[in-house]
């Protein structure tokens, strides 16, 4: 709050300096207009790369209604008004002097200053206490010019987008209809970076900008994106067993000598077959036990998934399979034991989420992650009387960018892995050739290729019967032709079906 009375000595000897100081002011803005004569021919003036034009000076004259009611004055920050007064002025009061200041020039000229964003009052009395003028200012940051920068930027970056570049209070809002979500976020980052919250001021010039940028600008015709993920593994698997075990009995006169082994398999986490030879003699018991196998497994997995650009989706195939968790025996009053297992579930089979965003034309970004999830005979083993399983997953969990159409592996890996364990009679298994006969031999050789791809199309709509479904022209067999025939599904005729265009290569969904 500010008051300033122009019948004090103080007030007086401010007034001359002040006059001094305008005047001075004067004088060398006329001397440089002098100097420097404007020219109709000269072209367009500008500030900061933004043409303007010159305006009439802001000037008011107070009048007898402003004794009674207070006018309204809106004003930028660092810009000014002249009020006239009709009489001479005694007083002038500021209630917030942190919003607008006043410059008396002369007791008949008041020169109104906005210095902050906000409202504040200015009442103007004469030396009897009379009010001569009250003044209602609002002063708020000016963003004409900023607007027009933006403006312009962006027209230039994007010349074929419709973005409308608008204001409320210190805030700017972008709105419009742009061909894709790349030119939104564009229009967004430049907003940010030239009005946005910046430290420097616009365009590094005047005080720092605290406006907020309103992304407001709509995708026209969104895309909608199809992805077909195919995840291919071979796995090929050798297990070999191979031990002797002794059981009996010596005797040398009076003393007996008993040897016993029992040499196991250690890699494995159980047997994996009783299949052994056995040779008695006089009491005297060899055991061989001998096995091997050899696997190979193939997984093909191609969930096919499509989503509108910027939106989620998910696909499982597969279902959840119960895994006991934990035991809890309790006991009766007849001593009796009950025991419960707890159960948890986990999934299996093949999961997709992915979220793609259209970029450009030929720009999609894909935020993928998929999953195969399936049981490990050779993980499992027995806990008790309960079979506890083993998984085996892979995942992959990425983003990528590439066109519609385009083949990309995000994910791939070859293993090897090789186990051996000896297990035996120490000392005698270290023999040349009989320490055979008192060990036992326990290998394993795993060797797996996974490789996963992705692969992006720009979905279009089309005629229901343009598609072709898995159970076209299926029907069930009856039961006449299901007992007698063993056919598990109808037939008509034996002519064969003629085809549209030529096909090459394996035809339709399941094949040998």
């Amino acid at each position: 709050m500010r008051a300033i009375r122009l019948n004090s000595p103080e007030g007086s000897s401010r007034g001359k300096v002040m006059s001094v100081l305008f005047k001075a002011m004067a004088g060398a803005a006329l001397a440089a207009m002098c100097a420097n004569p404007a020219s109709a021919n000269d072209g367009p003036r500008s500030f900061g790369g933004v043409p303007f034009e010159s305006v009439p000076t802001p000037r008011l004259s107070a009048n007898a209604n402003d004794q009674v009611v207070a006018r309204r004055i809106d004003l930028s920050i660092g810009k000014s008004i002249i009020v006239d007064l009709p009489k001479d002025a005694g007083e002038v009061f500021v209630a917030d002097p942190k919003v607008a200041n006043a410059v008396v020039r002369t007791a008949r000229k008041i020169f109104i200053i906005g210095t902050g964003a906000g409202t504040t009052s200015v009442f103007v009395m004469d030396k009897a206490g009379t009010q001569i003028a009250a003044l209602d200012i609002g002063v708020a940051k000016e963003l004409a010019r900023e607007l027009n920068v933006l403006r312009e930027v962006i027209k230039k970056a994007m010349p074929n987008a419709d973005i409308k570049v608008t204001s409320v209070g210190d805030n700017f809002v972008l709105a419009g209809t742009v061909e894709s979500a790349l030119e939104a976020q564009t229009a967004a980052d430049i907003a940010n970076n030239l009005v946005g919250q910046s430290q420097g001021g616009f365009m590094g010039l005047g005080p720092a900008s605290s406006g907020k940028v309103v992304n407001a600008l709509q995708v026209r015709g969104k895309d909608q994106v199809m992805l077909k993920v195919t995840i291919a593994e071979v796995q090929r698997s050798v297990l070999k067993q191979l031990g002797i075990n002794f059981d009996g009995t010596w005797r040398a006169a009076s003393t007996a000598f008993g040897l016993t082994t029992d040499n196991p398999f250690s890699v494995q986490r159980e047997t994996l077959s009783n299949t052994a030879a056995e040779l008695t003699t006089s009491g005297k018991t060899t055991r061989l036990r001998a096995l091997e196998r050899q696997g190979v497994l193939r997984t093909l997995a191609e969930p096919t998934l499509t989503a509108i650009s910027g939106e989620s989706a998910k696909f499982l195939a597969g279902g959840e399979i119960a895994v006991p968790q934990n035991e809890t025996c309790s006991f009766d009053a007849f001593n009796r034991r009950s025991c419960t297992i707890s159960l948890t579930y986990k999934p299996v089979g093949v999961t997709l989420n992915f979220t793609p965003v259209v970029l450009s034309e030929q720009r999609i970004s894909i935020r993928v992650a998929t999953e195969v999830t399936e049981i490990d005979a050779d993980n499992s083993f027995n806990l008790g009387t309960t079979r506890m399983p083993g998984f085996r997953t892979r995942k992959a969990d990425t983003t990528v960018e590439l066109p519609s159409g385009g083949v990309l592996a995000t994910a791939g890996i070859i293993q090897q892995q090789t186990r051996q364990q000896i297990n035996g009679l120490p000392g005698a298994m270290n023999i040349p050739i009989l320490g055979s006969l008192f060990r036992s031999r326990d290998y394993q050789r795993f060797e797996t290729e996974l490789l996963v791809l992705v692969q992006p199309f720009i979905a279009k709509s089309t005629a229901p019967g343009q598609i072709a479904r898995p159970d076209d022209g299926f029907a069930d067999a009856t039961d006449p032709s299901t007992i007698f025939m063993g056919r598990l599904n109808r037939t008509y005729g034996n002519a064969a079906v003629s085809l549209r265009g030529k096909a090459h290569g394996p035809v339709g969904f399941i094949h040998d």
